[in-house]
């Protein structure tokens, strides 16, 4: 039985798909590569724990308040639906923490995670899982509302 729901019923949806990037994680990290507290935009911000789909990610206690989502991993993904990327976007900014050895890139797609590609985020580690610091990605321009 297949559960997806046609494309039509989530045009421009925002996904978060995590990639390995050049970082070998240490041995004590295992296979994860960082955790993301929020996303913002145009004075616009979006707690990453309340994805409302994903794959492999988990929820995990942030230091910074809330959850955030955690113990992601190469090829995991997030889903947002309702992002309003008002009358033009051409910057996200990630709020992520990156144990020593890890990071990784977090690409931006619309409509799904093989939809059209709008950036990719490269994260270096920050020195521990809730050592907190901001990386900025460069999208495509992108405006109005997505999957509303």
């Amino acid at each position: 039985m297949n559960n997806t729901l046609p494309m039509a019923c989530f045009p421009r949806v925002i996904w978060l798909l995590m990639m390995l990037g050049l970082f070998t994680p240490p041995a004590f990290a295992g296979e994860f590569l960082l955790n993301l507290s929020a996303l913002s935009f145009s004075r616009k911000t979006i707690r990453a724990a309340e994805s409302i789909a994903k794959s492999g990610t988990g929820l995990a206690d942030c230091s910074e308040g809330a959850q955030c989502a955690g113990y992601i991993k190469a090829g995991d993904w997030l889903r947002y639906d309702g992002v309003d990327f008002g009358k033009r976007t051409e910057n996200l900014q990630f709020r992520v923490a990156a144990a020593s050895g890890t990071g990784g890139n977090i690409e931006i797609h619309l409509d799904s995670s093989t939809g059209k590609l709008l950036g990719v985020c490269e994260v270096s580690e920050t020195g521990d899982w809730q050592k907190w610091q901001n990386f900025t990605a460069k999208i495509k321009p992108t405006s109005g509302m997505k999957n509303r």
